[in-house]
């Protein structure tokens, strides 16, 4: 077959042990950083739009309960019923409504 060019040689050396010899060598090595380092770019903007929707999440959970509060006032102002039949009436799980009865008692302290 024949003897192995300098340059193929110096990318299995590479490949084997990761010595950069000469320009083909680092050319793989800065190809192979450039990758890993895509990886890592990837991997953090995966991380932060996780975060992101998690965020968006809460906010959309806050704007339900800051609606179901209003709606819980209304019905009480203009219905004339407790907290509790208010909740009720708007299906709001028992163990739920400690949240929306402190929210209702905050605001009335304003």
């Amino acid at each position: 077959m024949g003897e192995i060019s300098d340059e193929l040689r110096e990318i299995i050396r590479y490949l084997d042990d990761g010595t950069v010899s000469g320009a083909y060598s680092r050319e793989l090595e800065d190809a192979v950083n450039q990758i890993k380092s895509s990886e890592e770019r990837r991997h953090e903007y995966m991380i932060m739009m996780v975060r992101e929707r998690e965020l968006i999440d809460q906010g959309i959970e806050r704007g339900r309960i800051d609606e179901r509060v209003e709606t819980i006032r209304k019905l009480i102002r203009n219905m004339h019923v407790t907290p509790q039949q208010a909740m009720s009436y708007l299906d709001i799980p028992d163990e739920e409504q400690a949240i929306y009865l402190e929210k209702i008692e905050n605001a009335s302290a304003d």
